[in-house]
């Protein structure tokens, strides 16, 4: 019996919250959502040594909360509670924040990320967040960075991050 796979236009994805919202007089909240793999092929690793792979995904209405508030001393401060964050040197989401500072001047940031996405089990938390912070920053700061160079920036993260744009 042949399996037919679904088609993008068949898939019913549950509603999610919104994913931006203000928050305060100058802060954002964005929720970040996971995503599944709903069909997933890897292929053998090419001469540099990644695996090329074909894969289907769909956003879930899981998601990681995020916080920007601007802050005005230039400064990135970062704290994140609730599912495991791992050490703040490894976190997709401070890591993409201090790759947009990197490029430009701008006022500084606090971000507080509760984490409500497992790690380790293919969800893509680590890489919603990153994406969310870019987008989130871009708007908190006003910087007009179009999508494509915001998923240029989030592929020198990852290459799931950029699928959340």
């Amino acid at each position: 019996m042949a399996m037919s796979h679904p088609q993008p236009e068949d898939l019913k994805v549950s509603p999610s919250a919104p994913r931006m919202e203000a928050v305060g007089e100058s802060g954002l909240l964005i929720r970040a959502p996971g995503k599944i793999n709903l069909n997933l092929l890897v292929g053998p690793p090419g001469r540099e040594g990644y695996h090329p792979i074909d894969s289907l995904v769909a956003k879930i209405s899981l998601y990681d909360e995020i916080e920007l508030r601007p802050r005005d001393d230039g400064g990135i401060s970062f704290s994140c509670t609730g599912a495991d964050c791992g050490p703040n040197e490894m976190n997709l989401a401070l890591l993409a924040a201090e790759r947009l500072t990197s490029r430009r001047d701008v006022p500084g940031a606090e971000i507080v990320l509760t984490k409500h996405i497992p790690p380790g089990r293919g969800l893509g938390g680590g890489s919603s967040d990153a994406a969310a912070v870019l987008s989130g920053l871009n708007e908190l700061w006003q910087l007009d960075v179009s999508d494509g160079k915001l998923a240029e920036i989030a592929a020198e993260l990852g290459s799931d991050v950029p699928l959340f744009f």
